[in-house]
């Protein structure tokens, strides 16, 4: 008997799954090409692999080059271990596309999960598909970050769980998952926080429970000392922005209360009007258009029977439940932007979806389906044709008249450059390797960052005194005058980037650094 004969599921399988992946990476790659070397982000990582490479040991332990911060890092190490096991000269040509490469195996998932509860191979490969498309990941994958390895975990620890609450023989990859989250990113965690004790209540198991007490204990069994610094580090981060969420995203200098103009607001939060509910929703349906179908099934007959759309729909109504206490209970707000979560029920929404759309007639289901399809497919084209676009953008972008100046700062022996905006910091710091006026990677959120981060609250004389001696400024982000910066002061323009010499910078406050 042939072997397709004997196997037909296995055969169907491979194909889909041989086309799923280069289709995923055609439409996650095609939008970034253009500008695909760039990310605030993106060299902070470079050099913690690279050091890693060359240290073979944790914590990492990077060169002097953060002058508000420690040379150990202690932010979760999950991420760089991995990018330091990749070749060094492969990561630093193609770092564009590990997110991508990491966030396939979500999808990959995604397509497992909706097969495994009973949806079609064509339809689980469609929803897969649609995965890749979905322009909010679109965009925030667009350069190297920790973030699509902790969706990942978030995945793989939820359909771990569930198969345990099926066969606790699962529990041990559960708990390993679990494990690897902690060491590994933040606001997958704080998303458990939520997640593992409604899942416990809603389907009345106590696995998810179990998890959540893996989550913290394993790893201080593990390596003691590193899970300590971790879980500080990620209580000062909290704490830092617990008291500055007022001001996230907003702009450095024009937002200062020493060079503000009076009437920017950039922040995220300068909207507290009634009016903003419904922003925050309608942003909410755009991260995620395939809660129409989920929200569908609810008057499917037969589904409140299930313990697959229970465990499923929990899932997404503790993503839901969880972005929307942090975004409109304040005393949350520390623990990052409500948006930010809006991803973690991306995967179960469109499993749901996978299983609705194979089980049912119901047109209200496959109508909400067709309305998500086509929105996806509008939104994911209309941010491509933006992110393919060349010109402008402030994240950390590499091109040829940052790279002169940063040839100056490189040959300058008395370079300590503060940088602005900060999204230049860790570019910066990896081309050049002179110290840096930035810190935000360790587990050391005082008082000297929060004087310059996320806005300068003293004049360019403070940071002068506090060693700064450049100032590397893109002036589309801020003018000079705005910064009362004088001619005799500069060394060196190129394009919109100019190099000023704070020695010689006139306006000096009479406050010291702390």
């Amino acid at each position: 008997m042939p072997l397709s004969d004997e196997f037909p599921d296995v055969w169907r399988h491979l194909v889909a799954v041989s086309v799923l992946i280069p289709l995923f990476l055609a439409v996650r790659i095609y939008p970034i090409w253009p500008r695909r070397f760039q990310g605030c982000d993106a060299f902070n990582i470079l050099l913690n692999a690279e050091c890693l490479r060359e240290r073979k040991r944790l914590p990492i332990r990077l060169p002097p080059v953060f002058m508000l911060e420690g040379q150990d890092q202690w932010y979760p190490p999950g991420f760089l271990i991995l990018c330091a096991l990749l070749p060094k000269r492969w990561l630093e040509k193609r770092y564009w596309a590990v997110n991508h490469l990491i966030d396939l195996g979500s999808a990959l998932l995604i397509y497992v999960a909706a097969v495994w509860f009973g949806a079609s191979a064509v339809v689980a490969f469609t929803v897969a598909i649609f995965y890749a498309a979905v322009a909010g990941l679109v965009t925030e994958f667009a350069s190297l970050n920790v973030r699509p390895l902790g969706l990942l975990l978030a995945n793989l620890l939820m359909l771990a769980g569930f198969a345990a609450t099926q066969n606790p023989f699962w529990l041990i990859a559960a708990g390993a998952v679990a494990v690897a989250t902690f060491f590994s990113h933040k606001l997958t965690v704080q998303q458990l926080w939520f997640t593992l004790p409604v899942l416990s209540a809603v389907t009345g198991s106590w696995i998810w429970l179990s998890l959540f007490g893996m989550l913290y204990v394993i790893p201080f069994v593990i390596w003691p000392k590193g899970a300590w610094r971790v879980l500080r580090g990620h209580w000062v981060i909290v704490r830092f922005w617990h008291r500055n969420w007022e001001r996230l995203g907003a702009h450095s200098v024009r937002q200062s209360p020493v060079y503000g103009d009076g009437h920017t607001r950039q922040d995220f939060y300068r909207d507290e009007t009634s009016g903003s509910w419904l922003a925050y929703l309608k942003d909410g349906l755009h991260q995620n258009y395939f809660i129409l179908p989920v929200l569908a099934t609810a008057q499917l007959d037969g589904t409140a029977a299930s313990s697959v759309y229970v465990f499923l729909w929990a899932w997404i109504a503790s993503v839901y439940g969880t972005a929307g206490l942090i975004h409109f209970v304040k005393p949350l707000r520390g623990i990052g932007l409500g948006r930010q979560y809006f991803k973690f029920a991306l995967a179960p929404s469109l499993v749901v979806t996978a299983i609705a759309v194979s089980g049912a007639t119901n047109p209200v289901v496959w109508v909400a389906a067709a309305a998500a399809t086509v929105l996806t497919l509008r939104q994911y084209y209309l941010i491509a044709r933006l992110m393919r676009q060349t010109a402008g953008g402030n994240t950390g972008s590499e091109n040829d008249e940052l790279e002169r100046l940063m040839d100056r700062v490189a040959a300058d022996d008395a370079a300590q450059v503060m940088a602005l905006p900060v999204h230049l910091c860790d570019l910066v710091a990896y081309r050049t390797r002179k110290p840096v006026y930035w810190g935000t990677h360790s587990d050391v959120f005082d008082d000297r960052l929060e004087a310059f981060f996320p806005v300068l609250k003293h004049d360019l004389g403070y940071y002068a005194r506090d060693g700064v001696t450049r100032l590397l400024l893109d002036t589309a982000y801020s003018k000079p005058e705005e910064l009362q910066l004088s001619e005799s002061a500069l060394i060196d323009s190129c394009g919109c980037y100019a190099l000023y010499d704070l020695t010689m910078h006139k306006e000096f406050s009479t406050a010291a650094p702390r």
